[in-house]
């Protein structure tokens, strides 16, 4: 039927839209306890917070030492490092569907509403933002195993 590829691709042309969206409908909505209340505006603006410092401290430039790198090189590294954190957490949320959920997914995807996107979603208890922070600590983990 749609290979992952497929699926990753169109989530990825969507997937801004449906975090606006998400932002939009917890704004002014007390969250959980153990979640604090969403302070960025949307899935890029948090996640560029949780690679600059983060919950965890330490930035991704830090971890990898490069601070003296020119400012245009941090920004490389950042954007590389997005595409694999988004691509991670897409998967993440495809694996925890059924197959009847994935489609049923796509097909909301394909109507490029957001709302129906975040309705589906919620539907399903998929925390965005915890999924995002989680794969940004691991990557940070990983990177500075790798590396050090």
């Amino acid at each position: 039927m749609f290979s992952n590829e497929i699926i990753i691709g169109i989530i990825v042309l969507v997937v801004l839209i449906m975090i606006l969206a998400i932002v939009k409908n917890n704004r002014g909505r007390q969250q959980q306890a153990n979640n604090p209340p969403l302070e960025v505006t949307s899935f890029n603006s948090l996640l560029e917070r949780e690679l600059s410092k983060g919950t965890d401290g330490e930035s991704l430039i830090e971890i990898l030492g490069l601070e003296n790198l020119p400012h245009k090189g941090q920004e490389e590294v950042i954007e590389a490092a997005t595409r694999v954190i988004e691509k991670r957490c897409l998967n993440r949320i495809l694996e925890s569907f059924n197959e009847q959920e994935k489609q049923d997914f796509v097909n909301i995807l394909d109507t490029e509403d957001p709302e129906s996107v975040n309705n589906f979603l919620i539907s399903k208890q998929v925390d965005m933002i915890a999924i995002l922070c989680e794969e940004v600590l691991r990557f940070k983990r990983e990177t500075a195993d790798k590396f050090f």
